[in-house]
């Protein structure tokens, strides 16, 4: 059937579908009409119920415009959203698919991550970045947010409205709202899936509260947070702090995360018409970096041909052996602190029939993790928000903003994704200096890598200038309301991966000195797990120092991270100016509620290119950078610029207090893919998305605490270089403009 929705659509014109879907919302409205009781609803149909100020007001504070007040929360129940129209709106007037999750749910669910609330969404994670099972981008330093798909497509998180890459945590969350499809009136350079945006904690001038609280549960999970709002002044001022500390292991041995943040928060009415208010946050959140199977299989072959020990060459077919090197490639044993040279050594080999296997689960459990104690993402994070509020007369509403997030990461990360458990079939051991010895460890079994640390760095900072008019014309020509923004982002987003090498006291590679990235310049690190007892088995830990320096043909080596690899060294940035007007119609005494927006975003997108530094670069002369390594070259970029319009159109027909109507159609510019080239030298095209939505509003009760949703809607995305075909390495591919597209009829209920 969903295979079949993209042929309905074309076929059906939207008449139609207003037509069907009227035909069925007229025989429900029937008979909702004859069994409900005639009385008059106390509030005008699709207007939202307000809730009591609090019994302490000295004065009714009148709520924003551009604000949701998660104090008309109810539970579960959330009774207003900004995100389908950029005003402050009862959800019943909102054509646009919106998913609001109001704080209580939040913690009744236990919810602490953005991972964490997916699951009750129709989110999904998205695993593949073009390499299929070898997929690394949640390995890699500039892995700012799991990321995830709304309606099959790419989906993207803000935190109040503006784009983020600092790690989440929903302590710091008032509210969470999930907008489903292409929605040009919040970004207009976006996901074409939609947005998950994040309302944080703001200091309120109503009431105190404090909240300590502490959470204990599985897998040594200890987490405490603090929430303290005081009024200094009833109405006026108050201050606000909130954090968390927490730590916690995985289900997986080695596996954790602990993170600690703060925030505080002021807000000051100094007159009636003015509100200040401001918040500053900071943190650190420090994880392993793991892999979810067990390593490959590389002693299978080795045993069943009688797990032999020798110095001889490579047999693969009579003993399970292979050369691990043809060059010089020097490794260290971390548990006996010893340095040796594997040029022409063996290790075991575990293909039967000539094909790789992971190993099996009694060999590896998969609730250890192989990557060790080593493999480790840190961040260090900060999240600053300043809102004025001014009120000119009746019904104009100004409020200028600045909203700037940052995030600097470290990963120490691996690049080999085939890592395996091997067995030392060797007698004796090469050392450096060209003598040799013999081995302690033959025919135990030992896991390797290479590390390669990375770093990356992520900056969005946004000021914006937004305004609201609101507009009565009567009950024959409703009421409306305007909304005008102008906003100005900068954003910017960079990584260096890194590779461990073996340099002189020179600064000079150990090998190739052309490429000091290449495998012949690795430093290798071994560890030799103690078989059955499988907390062992991971393959190095960085934190074991090396007995360095080490003496070879009279040259002092020490290790040294360079750039490792030309894609991995990247910046790319986006500059965007934006105008933006929305407006909300109220018609026949607020039966008919329309939306209208139209945004342009003019944006240039740049991103630098690296290249390999000159030996006579005065960076290389200083020891600052080793000659030939990757890096980033100010005059070496791709620049792409656009004027990008797009528009958004809903409508609500309330045939009741029970049953509504509605349609929405909607489009969107996602930024281009800045980490790939195609028709090499050339950035992709920003690519452009289109949605529709239609379906029916049911409250069950005409209280608008149980309402059920049904949603046809059809979401498309063109012009997108969505994959990279031979996996990240390859910098560039040919691109042919690409549909994808997403159909389906979905179902909600919310109370």
């Amino acid at each position: 059937m969903i295979n079949r929705l993209p042929m309905m659509f074309r076929r059906v014109t939207r008449l139609g579908v207003f037509g069907i879907l009227l035909t069925v919302a007229g025989v429900c409205a029937f008979a909702a009409d004859a069994s409900a009781p005639s009385v008059p609803p106390a509030v005008a149909p699709g207007e939202p119920k307000k809730p009591k100020p609090p019994a302490d007001s000295e004065d009714a504070i009148e709520l924003s415009p551009f604000l949701v007040n998660a104090d008309q929360d109810v539970g579960y129940q959330a009774a207003n959203t900004t995100a389908g129209s950029r005003l402050n709106t009862a959800l019943k007037d909102t054509a646009a698919a919106i998913t609001p999750f109001t704080k209580e749910f939040l913690d009744d669910i236990g919810a602490i991550t953005l991972t964490d609330l997916m699951a009750f969404t129709n989110a999904e994670p998205e695993l593949d970045d073009g390499v299929g099972f070898n997929a690394n981008a949640a390995r890699r330093a500039d892995a700012f947010n799991s990321p995830f798909r709304l309606r099959g497509q790419t989906g993207g998180v803000a935190i109040d409205l503006a784009e983020t890459g600092i790690p989440l945590d929903l302590a710091d969350i008032e509210r969470v709202e999930v907008a489903s499809g292409p929605n040009s009136v919040l970004f207009g350079n976006g996901a074409t899936g939609g947005l998950v945006n994040l309302a944080t904690k703001r200091a309120s001038v109503r009431k105190s509260n404090r909240l300590l609280r502490t959470t204990v549960s599985s897998w040594a999970n200890v987490r405490h947070e603090i929430d303290f709002n005081e009024v200094l002044r009833q109405n006026q001022l108050a201050v606000r702090l909130f954090g968390v500390d927490g730590d916690r292991k995985g289900w997986r041995y080695w596996d954790y995360e602990d993170t600690r943040r703060l925030t505080g928060a002021v807000t000051f009415r100094p007159w009636t018409s003015t509100t200040l208010s401001a918040s500053y946050g900071r943190g650190d959140l420090a994880r392993n970096l793991s892999i979810p199977w067990t390593a490959m299989d590389h002693i299978t072959l080795w045993r069943a041909q009688g797990a032999k020990i020798s110095d001889g060459t490579a047999d693969p077919a009579g003993s399970g052996t292979v050369n691990i090197s043809t060059v010089n490639r020097y490794t260290f044993m971390e548990n006996d602190g010893s340095i040796y040279n594997l040029r022409n050594k063996l290790t075991s080999s575990g293909n039967i029939d000539g094909k790789e296997r992971l190993l099996s689960a009694s060999q590896m459990p998969f609730d250890y993790n192989f990557t060790g104690p080593g493999a480790r993402y840190t961040s260090d994070f900060n999240n600053t928000l300043v809102r004025l509020e001014q009120k000119l007369g009746q019904h104009l509403v100004v409020e200028g903003a600045y909203h700037k997030n940052s995030a600097d990461n470290t990963a120490n990360s691996f690049q080999d994704f085939r890592i395996g458990l091997e067995a030392d079939p060797n007698l004796t051991l090469p050392l450096p200096d060209g003598g040799s010895r013999s081995n302690p460890r033959a025919g135990q079994l030992f896991m390797e890598n290479n590390w390669h640390p990375e770093t990356a760095r992520f900056a969005n900072e946004v000021s914006r200038l937004t305004a609201s008019y609101e507009l009565d014309l009567g009950p024959r020509l409703g009421q409306h309301r305007f909304a005008g923004l102008f906003e100005h982002s900068r954003f910017k987003q960079g990584r260096n991966d890194g590779a461990q090498v073996l340099v002189d006291q020179n600064n000079v590679p150990i090998a190739n000195t052309n490429a000091p990235d290449n495998t012949a310049n690795y430093f290798w690190r071994r560890h030799y797990v103690t078989e059955g007892d499988f907390a062992t088995y991971y393959f190095s830990d960085p934190r074991i120092p090396a007995p360095l320096p080490m003496i070879v043909d009279s040259r002092e080596f020490n290790t040294r991270t360079v750039g490792g690899s030309q894609v991995g060294t990247s910046l790319a940035s986006r500059d965007t100016n934006a105008r933006m007007f929305a407006m909300q119609n109220y018609w026949f005494n607020r039966r008919l509620v329309t939306t209208f927006g139209y945004r342009v975003d003019e944006s240039a997108y740049r991103s630098l290119r690296a290249a390999r530094i000159s030996p006579t670069d005065p960076r290389v002369a200083t020891g600052e950078r080793v000659a030939n390594e990757w890096v980033l070259d100010p005059r070496d970029y791709n620049e792409q610029r656009g004027s990008f319009p797009t528009r958004t159109f809903g409508a609500v027909y309330h045939f009741n207090d029970r049953l509504s109507l509605f349609y929405n159609q909607s489009s969107n510019v996602a930024a281009p893919r800045l980490d790939r080239t195609v028709i090499p030298g050339v950035l992709p095209p920003a690519s452009h998305g289109q949605g529709q939505d239609a379906g029916i509003m049911l409250d069950l009760r005409g209280d608008e605490r149980f309402v059920a949703r049904i949603n046809v809607f059809d979401t498309k995305q063109t012009g997108d270089a969505a994959l990279a075909p031979g996996g990240p390495g390859i910098q560039s591919n040919y691109f042919t403009r690409e549909l994808t597209r997403c159909s389906t009829i979905s179902c909600s209920a919310g109370s």
